[in-house]
């Protein structure tokens, strides 16, 4: 009981450095993007999402050099789904609704569900080789070079001064390296009270570390939307599901290949698809309200209730 209870402090201290260098290093990238005149979505879907999916990646980095892989599947795609409904639907309850002028977000709706399809096929033989990492930091890649392309050519990027990037990128070093202390943190006591608990690492990815480690996501897309800059919410929401399912999995499966438990992976996967299909259908009209959110928080609280239920059989 100790032993848990000391881990369990360790956690929420790796959370809270987590948390804050996590915000402090978003807010040096938008600062940045800002002075580049960059359209707001693509600040949100390419500079703040990558900022944001910062915890997930070092969790997979660490995770996948400890052989602790099925760790950071557990959570990439633990963390899509609640992005695309616990995260969406907190936002939506707390400010009622917003609007979101398809002139200003350009999502290519099949290509995020390829995206986030990928895992899902990929995993068909039971297992995610190297060259399935491959295939996933060729899928984030190709999105994101089209999206960097398309944006380059939309517009003119100002210069940026000397003092302000050496300023900016001090703040961003700083704040990276306490964030790899924070992950290294959570993954030793994440895993320590997996064991402890006799729950299996993917689960325990999928429904308690990927809610850590998509904290920064929420308070991003609650200050854009009091901001009245929803297009750098639903870029990054939709950013981070790119990041997620393909530079987060890539990277893990790069460095430590991983075999999985069929049963888990696909009850899983199956929501993910679920939450993401779901939040893009609700988005279609430009504008979402409180009542989707509600159904979105439903769909999350059905996916906690029958992995809970799953591990209790």
């Amino acid at each position: 009981m100790q032993n848990l209870l000391f881990w369990a402090v360790i956690g929420v201290v790796s959370i809270v450095l987590i948390l804050k260098s996590a915000s402090y290093a978003v807010e040096s990238i938008i600062r940045y993007a800002q002075r580049t005149h960059l359209t707001h979505y693509f600040v949100g879907l390419f500079i703040v999402s990558i900022g944001t999916s910062l915890p997930e990646l070092f969790t997979a980095v660490i995770s996948s050099l400890q052989n602790k892989t099925a760790l950071v599947i557990g959570d990439a795609m633990g963390a899509t789904i609640v992005d695309t409904t616990l995260v969406l639907a907190m936002v939506l309850v707390i400010t009622g609704s917003f609007k979101v002028a398809k002139k200003e977000v350009s999502i290519s709706w099949w290509k995020v569900f390829l995206v986030v399809f990928l895992p899902l096929v990929l995993a068909l033989d039971g297992s995610l080789s190297r060259l399935d990492g491959v295939v996933f930091i060729v899928a984030f890649l190709s999105y994101f070079g089209v999206s960097i392309y398309k944006e380059v050519r939309k517009q003119k990027i100002s210069r940026i001064p000397y003092t302000f990037a050496l300023k900016e990128t001090i703040i961003f070093g700083v704040n990276i390296a306490i964030l790899c202390l924070g992950t290294q943190l959570l993954v030793f006591s994440s895993s320590n009270i997996a064991d402890m608990l006799h729950i299996p690492m993917y689960l325990f990815g999928a429904l308690f570390l990927s809610i850590c480690t998509t904290s920064p996501e929420f308070v991003v897309e609650l200050k854009a939307i009091y901001s009245k800059s929803a297009p750098l919410a639903i870029g990054d929401i939709f950013g981070s599901i790119i990041c997620n399912n393909s530079l987060v999995l890539g990277v893990a499966v790069l460095i430590s290949p991983v075999t999985l438990s069929r049963m888990q992976f696909y009850s899983v996967g199956i929501f993910m698809l679920s939450g993401v299909l779901l939040s893009l259908f609700f988005m279609r009209k430009g504008i979402m309200k409180r009542w989707q959110g509600i159904v979105l928080f439903s769909v999350y609280a059905l996916f906690v209730a029958y992995q809970l239920y799953s591990l209790m059989r």
